[in-house]
């Protein structure tokens, strides 16, 4: 082959494969339209194993439609200003978003609204923590399911709000780490037999402790001035 062919081929092969490790950034506010060119910087609409960023100019709802792209996502980082960003997943149907070794999905400043009458389970696997957000994660409607597969605490780094008629329902093989929870809907535990933790702690971050709702189910509550 060509010299100069081979340098050419090689240079495009290097290109679209820094393209490809590159994030997607979302640029349009509104409901739904993730597969949408026009909604993300440059017509980049991002693939499965992707980081996608939002820088905190706009805020997005995902849609049951968007939810296989979206769960797909390698991370997805809520940025951009001292609030962050507001994601709102709006599902009706069932969806789980599952992630594995020792990396996070949900990252940085912003905040993610649970909506909704759909389960949105976050299934958490080997020594990953799921979600690690500054402004915390709110359940609104339907239910946010919580699994994990091995002893790793469940939402170590983010406030939790859930509020009427809205659901946290606890993992039953793990321990539940919560930097704050706030709200008047329920804290359930599905398995009721077995009795499951849930530890309140605050430190560096923002910690609500207005809690209002049920605890429903076998759940043990400790908070900070409980010594953990």
């Amino acid at each position: 082959m060509n010299r100069n062919l081979t340098v050419a081929l090689s240079a495009v092969v290097f290109a679209l494969s820094l393209e490809a490790a590159s994030p997607a950034y979302w640029q349009s506010g509104g409901t739904g339209g993730f597969t949408d060119p026009s909604h993300w910087r440059d017509g980049n609409v991002p693939q499965a194993g992707w980081q996608v960023r939002f820088d905190g100019t706009t805020d997005a709802v995902v849609t049951d439609a968007d939810m296989d792209l979206f769960k797909s996502f390698g991370s997805v980082v809520l940025a951009g200003t001292a609030t962050g960003t507001r994601l709102t997943i709006s599902n009706e149907t069932a969806a789980t978003i599952s992630v594995n070794n020792g990396t996070y999905f949900f990252v940085s400043d912003g905040k993610v609204f649970k909506r909704g009458k759909g389960t949105l389970t976050l299934a958490h696997g080997s020594n990953s923590a799921m979600v690690s957000l500054y402004g915390g994660f709110e359940v609104y409607d339907g239910t946010l399911e919580l699994t994990a597969s091995d002893g790793t605490a469940v939402m170590p780094s983010c406030p939790v709000g859930v509020f009427a008629p809205g659901v946290i329902s606890m993992p039953t093989n793990v321990h539940t780490k919560f930097k704050g929870l706030y709200g008047d809907g329920i804290v359930s535990n599905a398995q009721a037999s077995l009795i499951q933790n849930l530890y309140i702690t605050s430190g560096s971050r923002a910690a609500p402790w207005e809690f209002y709702g049920t605890f429903a189910g076998n759940v043990k509550y400790y908070g900070e001035n409980n010594g953990y």
